[in-house]
């Protein structure tokens, strides 16, 4: 009896890993705060430069909106690999359609996995500068996602890092989930099979008692 509800514990937790998360267990690339501020010069395209340390499923993209209560105008948001290739992209508002996530108007997109590597970058446009910004923002990068500078491009088209912004505008970021980690999913399963060798044995020397 304890052994099989050592087994239904470990195939309880190898699905709860592999199975797809719930909407709240969403984050942020890169969750921050600061003070948002108005950018002047536009248009352009603002966001940063990070790296992929374990593989994160994006679901989301989008742009900062500043006081949590709609876009004033839309922006287009794009997500490139580190050879310069856009992944995805998608327009959010203007308004508060979309879903919020972390102080971010999102979008949903196709789901795709980020694979670990470096030199990735998300970026929105902006048009005009009546939607505010986070500057110097303190930020926390989700697992598995290392910030690395902001990226800002000049013009009102959507493209890859034209420059690196050092004092970290924050415009557009992307949202998902982590996925397992191939180590603990590993573990579990040779904890599974150990188990179930263990009841083998007892039940064939049970048979043969």
């Amino acid at each position: 009896m304890i052994a099989r509800l050592r087994i239904a514990t470990c195939l309880g937790l190898v699905a709860s890993l592999m199975a797809p998360p719930a909407a709240s267990a969403q984050v942020l690339g890169v969750s921050v705060t600061g003070t948002p501020q108005t950018l002047s010069n536009p248009p352009f395209s603002l966001g940063y430069a990070f790296d992929v340390t374990n593989p994160f499923l994006v679901q989301y993209l989008g742009y900062f909106d500043a006081g949590s209560n709609g876009l004033n105008q839309s922006h287009q948001i794009g997500l490139y690999d580190p050879s310069g290739t856009l992944l995805s992209t998608v327009t959010v508002g203007p308004g508060s359609g979309d879903v919020l996530i972390g102080g971010f108007r999102m979008a949903a997109v196709t789901p795709f996995l980020l694979a670990v590597g470096a030199g990735y970058h998300v970026l929105g446009t902006s048009s005009t500068n009546v939607d505010q910004l986070l500057f110097r923002a303190t930020k926390t990068d989700a697992y598995g996602i290392q910030y690395v500078s902001g990226a800002y491009c000049a013009g009102a088209a959507l493209q890859n890092s034209c420059g690196v912004n050092s004092d970290g505008y924050f415009g557009a970021n992307f949202a998902g989930v982590v996925t397992p980690e191939p180590a603990s999913v590993v573990l579990l399963a040779t904890g599974l099979v150990g188990i179930l060798g263990v009841v083998r044995r007892r039940r064939s020397s049970a048979l043969s008692a």
